[in-house]
């Protein structure tokens, strides 16, 4: 399971595993606004109280490559989403969220954390948010920076990002499931180290003819998210806390 943040590289990471053929078909199927777009592929009805159990079934089988080994991504709002989702579920009603949550997935679940500095994974949130551009191939030309910058909502979504990188610690201690960190530029400087990293943590065997070289996605953080970043900063007196975070 991919956990963590949007914007930490998490798209760029996952396309490499699925490219490998081995190591799951990791895609948000726990969002809520993707749940209904996936349920429509699956052959299902829009996922509701009646129908939620069927729909996980089929997210964990079209996540799950011919080896046997599932992926998915899950950011720290999906995980609220699936925990609330999962009350209804019969053999999971009456268990702690923390509980539902682990018993919606295999036994030996395992996870990769991903981690960004929180305050630029907010401003190319936002920066995204406001141009409709989430990813961008390669040579693809990236669109105009925001006229300037949308300070509250900036501040918002940094804050919802520390939620996560507290979050998903605790959350995976608390149900026993061990994770590897990566970090941004780990994902987006040296995919192959990554890939072959997160293969030796599940136990995957990669040929290296099976290792992606290049990403399918280009890194979009540039000089004017560094302009954002220090106006965000100036105004705000900063945050100490995303100076022990590196990274993009």
């Amino acid at each position: 399971m991919i956990v963590g943040n949007p914007r930490t590289g998490s798209t760029v990471l996952a396309r490499a595993l699925t490219q490998t053929g081995c190591m799951g078909r990791p895609e948000e199927y726990f969002w809520r606004w993707q749940e209904k777009e996936w349920a429509s592929r699956f052959g299902l009805p829009a996922p509701d109280k009646a129908n939620y159990a069927e729909y996980l079934r089929a997210a964990l089988k079209h996540g799950t490559t011919p080896n046997g080994v599932f992926a998915a991504k899950v950011f720290w709002a999906h995980a609220e989403d699936l925990i609330r989702r999962t009350a209804d579920i019969p053999h999971l009603t009456g268990l702690p969220g923390h509980q539902r949550f682990r018993r919606t997935f295999p036994n030996d679940l395992r996870a990769v954390f991903l981690r960004r500095n929180c305050l630029r994974a907010a401003v190319s949130l936002w920066r995204a948010e406001v141009s409709g551009t989430w990813r961008l191939s390669p040579g693809e030309k990236a669109p105009p920076p925001p006229p300037a910058l949308d300070l509250w909502r900036v501040t918002l979504l940094h804050a919802r990002m520390h939620a996560g990188e507290t979050g998903w610690p605790h959350l995976l201690n608390s149900i026993n499931v061990d994770y590897v960190t990566l970090h941004y530029d780990d994902v987006t400087t040296g995919l192959p180290r990554s890939v072959r990293r997160v293969a030796d943590f599940v136990g995957v065997e990669l040929a290296d003819a099976d290792v992606p070289v290049v990403p399918g996605l280009s890194r979009q953080a540039d000089d004017e998210t560094e302009q954002f970043v220090a106006e965000w900063r100036h105004e705000t007196g900063g945050c100490p806390a995303c100076a022990d975070v590196s990274g993009g």
